[in-house]
């Protein structure tokens, strides 16, 4: 695909060095000097120097040939004029980041695709890894739901169970859902005769925030 990112703060920086890595092309836009001098030096992209409310830039960028458009400024202003333009221009994809969620309308009359908060949303993650710190990781969903990861431990009760025999024993809670299961460098999509072992790194979504203790069925 071919892609264009506003901003090349940490965000765009991190999108743009993931598209690369799946070998999509990218242009970035960036207005401040010093940041679109650093991005040059760092990423093997063509790059802009430009304000996106300065006629022709996302034409100069090749906004007709784009496959997306995703705004990852920290100003409002220029990523909902770069969701504008790119709708007039009828880029297939449009994606932005909305730094302040009062925002959050006048994207979506645009059509965009929206990341509302993001900063709020790392707080989340960061907060939930202090409140669980069994926990590998956690990502905080909408109305308290969240996907956590976990190591199975050689001491805990689910573990060398089949989920059918963990859901027959009463051990798993019928409300946590395992997503995936990573063992080494493979991902697999469990079902009811897919085993546990220890070492195995789970996916499992939630629509609550699970104490300690109920963490120790997966943890030992």
């Amino acid at each position: 695909m071919f892609l264009i990112v506003l901003g090349a703060g940490a965000i765009g920086m991190s999108l743009i060095e993931l598209a690369l890595e799946k070998g999509h092309q990218v242009t970035l836009i960036e207005r401040n000097p010093d940041r679109a001098k650093a991005a040059a030096e760092q990423l093997d992209v063509r790059i802009i120097h430009g304000d996106i409310a300065n006629g022709g830039i996302l034409e100069e960028a090749g906004v007709d040939k784009a496959d997306a458009l995703i705004g990852t400024s920290g100003d409002d202003a220029s990523n909902l004029m770069a969701m504008f333009l790119g709708r007039e221009h009828k880029v297939p994809t449009l994606i932005t980041v909305v730094n302040h969620k009062g925002h959050q309308k006048m994207f979506e009359r645009l059509g965009a695709k929206i990341l509302v908060d993001p900063e709020v949303l790392i707080a989340k993650h960061l907060f939930g890894m202090l409140e669980q710190p069994t926990l590998e990781s956690v990502f905080p969903l909408p109305h308290g739901a969240q996907v956590f990861e976990v190591v199975i431990g050689p001491e805990a009760k689910i573990a060398d169970l089949t989920l059918g025999e963990a859901g027959v024993q009463k051990i798993l809670p019928s409300d946590l859902l395992i997503l995936w299961i990573q063992a080494g460098d493979e991902y697999r999509i469990p079902h009811g005769k897919t085993v546990l072992h220890p070492g195995d790194r789970i996916a499992v979504f939630t629509n609550r925030t699970v104490p300690p203790s109920e963490l120790k069925i997966f943890t030992g």
